[in-house]
């Protein structure tokens, strides 16, 4: 079967430029002042309290839990920032509590952090709030575990851990109240106003290709946008997944705006465009839009985009695509059974084979380097498994060029902790010297992994000596550098090395199995809902087909997230895959709420139609232009079976356009 192509990329440099192109420095967006303060507050406050007040190694814990949650800050709204506090900080500081396991023998307690590390890893795979407060969790488990004078003081670590990210809500609060300006929504908001001045042109005939120059421009700075906040992410963003969903049907917008020449359509178009661009830069909810599948090409693009703005994100129901008479705004209500729910959640969360694979090797290096104590014991052992941790956790990206990168930036920052903890003695120079790294971590995870890791060093290093001093000055820096090189060795071999490459397949290749998937999942529903409510061989193999699909393309996530952090093209590569990824999995949404709710009604041609779609998910149809078959008109029958039609024909229209055909 013929393989889609891969969505373009910059010319790939050369095998001889690898090593240049994976240090490059990123030239940042600009300086983020709000953050930076942020972080030179929180590192400040706490150790200039615990310095007045004699309790350092109060001030420590929470300096240190401030900048677990500092380090885990991604590009998005100050609501969900919020949201994301609310699980990532109890889960991070839950970590602390695997000191207790302390008083075990050694073995059990290698092979605890074996288990909870490869469930951490899978969890990983489904979420980025999972992500970041499963990595924090593994790094302060392991400090607890390592660190003699918490041992019996585990939850009194966990409680200063959460002063630490209540410290991170207020100051995060006070900035959001100040700061006025939000350019990601402003520059939504300017997208959308130029769309609206398009239509507003295709009435007037003026200026039209200005505003389409306009227009194009905007959605551009939109995608890079997009790419930028999905290449910092960790793991699944369903703010990243909603972005997408806007870009692709604002690009679809863009084309029935050009296609259409009916002046009170274009004229109504532009003013609801008018009215979501406000909504849009003062944070406001518009109603959901009715999606009617007989309305014109252009009112359906128009009402898809509002869908995606405001329209939500179940796992088990796509974005309505039909008419919407009852129940909540934009919602179509699905009549499931609790049980029918629960198995259709459970099959969206079985993890794909790499996902597995990837817990599975930070499983047996987590257990490598908690072994290797038995060889050394010396104080601080624990930083070699915490450089498993922080290299080797699968979703945050390549695991080869991270080792690198690591590596070089410990080496750089173990010379300026040596310095602060040869020189510096806790005092107003130290905390201020200690204030301005922190200044410059949010700015430094900017340019490149090797200089964040750079600024990261030295304040790990420095806190953690202040909690448990055996070893101090230039010899304690010295072995940290020797600890990070060893478990970069432990990652390289036992994580990288002996593995399938799993990761270097061809993208196009993996998708074209999703693809074909889909196809399988949605000629399994057809044959199923012939006859609906009954039990047996169909439903199974229904059931069977969506586990298939939807572990694969948690595999490609896996892959892609992966990938991310590889030198170019790969990493802008991967980033250009994850909008096709959610396109496949809404469509995937889409045939899982028909299987639910569909009844025998479907009429012949609502039948012929879906397997003709069913061939185009395949790859291996030739007249499968999404938008074109866009505007005709649907085949009557069945109000759910229609519905189906009309998402699958714009999903595979946004496929098409990244990926081509299948020929």
């Amino acid at each position: 079967m013929p393989i889609a192509s891969s969505p373009a990329v910059p010319h790939a440099p050369g095998p001889n430029a690898w090593l240049r192109e994976l240090t490059r420095l990123n030239k940042p967006a600009g300086w983020r002042w709000g953050r930076s303060l942020r972080a030179a507050l929180g590192m400040a406050v706490p150790l200039g309290v615990g310095l007045a007040t004699q309790q350092l190694a109060l001030g420590l814990l929470v300096a240190l839990g401030y900048l677990m949650q500092m380090n885990g800050e991604r590009d998005g709204p100050y609501e969900d920032l919020f949201r994301r506090l609310l699980i990532t900080a109890p889960l991070g500081a839950a970590g602390a509590l695997l000191g207790y396991a302390s008083g075990l023998p050694w073995g059990w307690i290698v092979l605890l952090m074996m288990g909870v590390s490869f469930l951490a890893s899978v969890a990983s795979s489904y979420s980025a709030v999972l992500s970041i407060g499963t990595m924090q969790a593994l790094v302060l488990g392991t400090v607890a575990l390592g660190n003699p004078a918490l041992h019996g003081s585990a939850l009194h670590m966990f409680l200063m851990l959460l002063v630490g990210a209540a410290l991170y809500a207020l100051l995060l609060g006070v900035e959001a109240l100040l700061q006025r300006s939000r350019p990601r929504r402003e520059m939504l908001a300017a997208l959308l106003l130029s769309l609206s001045r398009l239509a507003e042109g295709q009435v007037s005939g003026a200026a039209v290709e200005t505003q389409r120059r306009q227009v194009t421009t905007q959605l551009a700075a939109v995608y890079a946008l997009m790419l930028q906040t999905r290449s910092q992410a960790q793991g699944r963003s369903s703010q990243a997944d909603r972005r997408a969903a806007v870009l692709r049907r604002a690009d679809g917008l863009f084309a029935a705006i050009l296609a259409c020449s009916d002046s009170a359509l274009l004229s109504a178009a532009a003013r609801d465009l008018n009215q979501m661009a406000e909504a849009v830069k003062h944070a406001q909810r518009l109603p959901v839009p009715v999606f009617d599948t007989q309305a014109p090409l252009l009112s359906r693009a128009v009402a898809a985009l509002g869908v995606a703005l405001w329209g939500p994100m179940a796992m088990t129901a796509p974005v309505a695509v039909g008419p919407v008479r009852t129940g909540a705004p934009g919602s179509q209500a699905v009549a499931m059974h609790p049980q029918v729910r629960l198995r259709v959640w459970l099959d969206r969360l079985v993890p794909g084979r790499d996902v597995l694979l990837s817990a599975l090797a930070l499983a047996l290096c987590v257990g490598i380097a908690y072994a290797l104590r038995w060889l050394d014991d010396r104080s601080h052992w624990y930083w070699l498994p915490m450089t498993v941790f922080l290299v080797m956790k699968p979703d945050l990206g390549s695991i080869f060029g991270r080792t690198v990168l690591r590596c070089l930036g410990t080496a750089g920052g173990v010379l300026i902790g040596a310095a602060i903890l040869a020189w510096l003695p806790p005092g107003p120079l130290f905390i201020g010297i200690m204030a301005l790294i922190a200044l410059l971590m949010p700015q430094a995870r900017q340019i490149s992994y090797a200089v964040m890791t750079l600024t990261m060093t030295p304040l790990v290093l420095v806190l953690i000596d202040l909690v448990s001093p055996e070893t101090k000055g230039i010899d304690y820096a010295l072995l940290r550098l020797v600890d990070t090189l060893g478990g970069g060795a432990v990652v390289l071999v036992f994580g990288y090395l002996i593995w399938p490459k799993s990761h270097h397949r061809q993208l196009a290749g993996a998708f074209q199995q999703a693809r074909q998937s889909m196809a399988d999942y949605l000629l399994s529903t057809l044959r199923a809902t012939d006859r609906f409510g009954q039990e047996g061989a169909d439903a199974a193999a229904l059931g069977t087909c969506r586990r298939t699909v939807y572990g694969q393309l948690a595999n490609m996530r896996a892959i892609l997230q992966k990938t991310l952090a590889d030198p170019p093209p790969s990493g802008r590569e991967a980033a250009a895959w994850f909008p096709i990824v959610t396109s496949a999995e809404r469509v995937c949404d889409a045939i899982t709420a028909y299987s639910m709710a569909a009844t025998t009604a479907r009429t012949a041609s609502q039948t012929a139609e879906l397997e003709r779609l069913a061939a185009c998910l395949a790859g291996g149809a030739t007249d499968c232009d999404g938008d074109a078959h866009g505007s005709q008109s649907l085949p009557a029958g069945d109000p759910a079976a229609s519905r189906l039609v009309a998402h699958i024909r714009e999903e595979v229209g946004s496929i098409q356009s990244y990926v081509g055909g299948g020929a």
